[in-house]
């Protein structure tokens, strides 16, 4: 009797704080809608880079090169272009301004969130799981200084990142989906690099099938967009994407204070 009674305790207690954290992942999601949604149309940069970004665009718009020998006119961002192109068709879409440029961020980072409920979903079986998984992102909206929906590469780069995660749990059937997405996470945000060698990691160690093909077609479409880009720009693709950002110092006490502050 007194067993059956824990039993039933524990199952409570449990299933009270499920919807606890169904609660506060509802919450966090449904903040971070509505704070976007009062910002999105902000006519004002809210970060330092986003007018540098907006002039990518224009650039894009103009027909002109964004690789470019560095003048008192334009100094290029260290980035790769996808999301400059991106936005430049939302801009032909909605117009030239900071709100065509976050709403492809924004919506990005909804992706994300149907991404890391599928991807948890998909690992656990579960859905409240997944739900609160979602929702942990969505509460980490304010710990990123709100970089969700800014004019920027970095929300679109983080949903390509998930989508080739994704893609990765349904191989063989979805491996070569998993590279190109994986080479638009390059061609968005170089450090995609890092992630890609993870994904190959992952295939050499899991042991089935795939890994051979997903590096061939992953690396062979990186390589032909560096030598095109490189090439199109004389050199200035590969100076601004690869050789500037290996001029940023190290420092070592980031090491440590990154991952406990």
């Amino acid at each position: 009797m007194i067993k059956r009674d824990n039993a039933g305790l524990i199952e409570k207690s449990e299933n009270i704080l499920k919807i606890l954290l169904v609660l506060f992942a509802g919450y966090y999601i449904a903040a971070f809608m509505i704070v976007v949604i009062s910002r999105i149309a902000f006519p004002f940069e809210l970060e330092w880079m986003e007018g540098g970004v907006l002039t990518h665009v224009r650039r894009v718009l103009q027909g002109q090169s964004l690789y470019v020998k560095p003048s008192l006119e334009f100094v290029p961002f260290i980035y790769t272009p996808l999301y400059y192109y991106i936005a430049a068709v939302f801009s032909k879409i909605f117009g030239l301004n900071f709100f065509s440029l976050r709403l492809v961020s924004f919506m990005a980072s909804i992706g994300s969130l149907g991404l890391i409920w599928k991807i948890t979903k998909r690992k656990t079986n579960d859905s409240v799981s997944a739900f609160v998984a979602a929702g942990f992102f969505a509460a980490c909206y304010k710990l990123s200084d709100g970089w969700y929906d800014l004019a920027r590469v970095d929300a679109l780069f983080i949903f390509l990142v998930l989508a080739a995660i994704s893609a990765l749990q349904r191989q063989p059937r979805k491996l070569v989906q998993a590279a190109v997405f994986s080479m638009l996470a390059f061609l968005t945000k170089q450090n995609a690099l890092i992630f890609i060698l993870g994904m190959q990691i992952f295939l050499a160690l899991d042991g089935r099938k795939g890994f051979w093909k997903y590096t061939l077609i992953c690396w062979t479409g990186i390589l032909i967009a560096v030598v095109t880009f490189s090439g199109l720009s004389r050199g200035w693709f590969a100076f601004y994407v690869f050789k500037l950002p290996f001029e940023h110092a190290t420092v070592p006490t980031e090491w440590i204070r990154f991952w406990t502050r």
